[in-house]
């Protein structure tokens, strides 16, 4: 996105301080969700003792086993954490649909 915006610099006559901006405000935006999201699953699971349990054996499990932490690649071992991970959206999502509702005419006058 970045790379685009640049590439239309001239085209949008935009200033140095605007990608500046723009780029900092795409950044703060991802980390921002990231973290939220973060957030609200470590709050689910300290609410829910029995699944961060399972989710820790499976883990420790894995280590055993495989001798190092799993990676994303290998993350269709661990379906209870994908539906947790999942829930977590579901229950607290960060963007609450990223839409403005409103109503196209007046609902109250029949």
């Amino acid at each position: 996105m970045f790379q685009r915006l640049c590439q239309q610099h001239e085209e949008f006559e935009l200033e140095n301080e605007d990608l500046y901006q723009a780029s900092g405000d795409t950044l703060v935006a991802g980390t921002e969700t990231t973290i939220d999201t973060m957030l609200s699953t470590i709050a689910l699971l300290l609410h829910h003792p029995d699944v961060r349990k399972r989710l820790g054996d499976k883990v420790d499990r894995f280590i055993k086993t495989h001798g190092r932490l799993p990676k994303f690649s290998g993350r269709d071992q661990f379906p209870h954490m994908i539906s947790v991970q999942k829930e977590s959206i579901r229950y607290r999502p960060v963007l609450h649909l990223a839409l403005s509702h409103s109503l196209d005419r007046n609902e109250l006058e029949k």
